[in-house]
């Protein structure tokens, strides 16, 4: 197996998954990688790089185009990351690889929105209501 691509709604026990994943056909995570390695070779705080990734773009980005810059900082150094085989990216990360490369292996994972509440209103201690307003909310980022 090349390279495995994971992206999920929130709470669908997608980490778990890959990490089941990553076990059974020995793969290697690279997402911390990918960070690191990005925020060292281009002087970047490891945050900025996770807000261009996971937030919607603002009206500064859009003026200074930082967020762009930042995307290809990742893009780049993901390129670089992806020559070695046998390997798996979870998260928005999975969204830079090129849709271009044909041994990608790609897996979206989502449960139903009944179950999604249930989860995360255990896990998060809130009501119901706030969990399905939590959800709807990372769902519209995604």
């Amino acid at each position: 197996m090349a390279i495995v691509k994971i992206f999920s709604g929130e709470h669908c026990n997608a980490e778990e998954v890959a990490i089941g994943v990553t076990t059974k056909q020995k793969l290697i995570r690279i997402e911390a990688r990918l960070l690191n390695e990005t925020s060292t070779k281009f002087n970047v705080a490891s945050d900025k790089l996770l807000r261009a990734m996971h937030e919607p773009s603002s009206v500064m980005d859009k003026i200074s185009r930082n967020r762009l810059k930042y995307i290809a900082y990742l893009r780049r150094t993901l390129a670089e990351i992806i020559i070695d085989d046998k390997q798996l990216l979870h998260g928005f990360e999975a969204h830079l690889l090129p849709e271009t490369i044909p041994h990608i292996l790609k897996v979206c994972i989502i449960a139903n929105t009944e179950y999604r509440i249930e989860v995360a209103s255990k896990h998060e201690n809130i009501s119901e209501k706030a969990a399905a307003k939590s959800i709807q909310k990372s769902d519209n980022i995604r």
